[in-house]
């Protein structure tokens, strides 16, 4: 029953996002709030958590993939909108930190399965979820902030999680997950979310871009970029046919400041690829970057971009635009 209601909820939401423009922030956000909540629920639903793995190898996979949505959804809510107020961005992190459980304990249960892995790994990955727990603690002190029950329920036992082994912080985690249910998140100010409209490249063409392979091809774009604080974040992000990612940094002075948080960019992108048999479309966007320690990179660059948006700290501003290109063999 619950599960339905949440369902209602996110779709009403979306629907409020669609034809209020002046409520589509909130109602994106609040969306995305209550899609973690469902698909963690869903994840913890499941009678076969007392299953070894290997019995129930699908529950494993379905529940690591809603962790990883999870994962994707809270960044996107903690950096794709401005205007969240601290306890906004507490519940976002404990939000996270819930989903940082759940696959902690899905590791574990994999690994007690498996040996070959190692003994080692079990106690890097406990090493690795304490360290999180800590910067969810310093956080939540510094900003004065009390911590939900079920945030509490862990610090409260930090000090034995830190010399127990993995087994027993699996057994103790487990229930907390069970009987802690995630809090309702209720907004206190109005949202702004960053995003970037994209009038060139246009895509949709149906004659491929010719240029000879090796070489370069130009293409121009021009879009304007809306609630973003700082554009040295900004990347153009090209999809290839082969699944490579390119990253390209645009230079500062192409972007013309029309007001406060608003940006028209103007530049002119550069690709290159070896020869295709036929044509085939690139994938175009505009992304923003909000890892603390972003890919060194110089203006203009184009550097390989790894798989996982979680990994290289991404979020698209804009849906991509398919452009069709073709490189091909240098004439003799």
């Amino acid at each position: 029953m619950a599960e339905k209601f949440m369902q209602m909820i996110i779709r009403d939401l979306n629907r409020v996002a669609e034809l209020q423009p002046s409520l589509a922030a909130n109602a994106e956000f609040s969306s995305l709030y209550v899609q973690c909540q469902l698909l963690i629920t869903k994840a913890l639903k499941d009678k076969q958590w007392s299953v070894p793995t290997p019995l129930c190898p699908q529950h494993s996979v379905m529940a690591m993939a809603a962790v990883k949505q999870v994962l994707e959804s809270t960044n996107r809510m903690e950096h794709l909108f401005l205007g969240l107020s601290g306890q906004d961005t507490a519940a976002i992190r404990q939000l996270r930190v819930r989903a940082w459980t759940v696959q902690l304990i899905l590791e574990l249960r994999g690994h007690t399965m498996n040996r070959n892995k190692g003994e080692h790994e079990p106690l890097h990955l406990c090493e690795k979820y304490l360290s999180r727990l800590n910067e969810l603690q310093r956080y939540l002190s510094i900003s004065e902030i009390s911590p939900d029950s079920f945030s509490q329920a862990i610090f409260s036992e930090m000090h034995k999680l830190e010399s127990s082994k993995p087994g027993i912080i699996m057994k103790f985690l487990q229930p907390l997950l069970l009987h802690h249910h995630i809090p309702a998140l209720t907004l206190s100010n109005q949202l702004r979310r960053a995003n970037a409209v994209v009038t060139e490249p246009a895509g949709g063409s149906d004659n491929p871009l010719k240029f000879t392979a090796g070489l370069t091809l130009g293409i121009n774009v021009d879009c304007v970029i809306e609630n973003v604080q700082d554009v040295q974040n900004i990347q153009l992000q090209i999809k290839l046919p082969d699944n490579q990612t390119q990253l390209i940094r645009p230079r500062m002075a192409d972007f013309r400041k029309l007001s406060p948080l608003k940006y028209r960019l103007l530049t002119v992108i550069y690709i290159s690829h070896g020869v295709w048999t036929e044509p085939c479309n690139i994938a175009f966007s505009v992304a923003m970057n909000y890892n603390n320690e972003p890919v060194q990179q110089s203006v203009g660059e184009t550097v390989a971009s790894p798989t996982s948006e979680e990994n290289q700290g991404l979020i698209e501003l804009s849906k991509p635009i398919k452009v069709y290109v073709q490189p091909k063999a240098a004439k003799r």
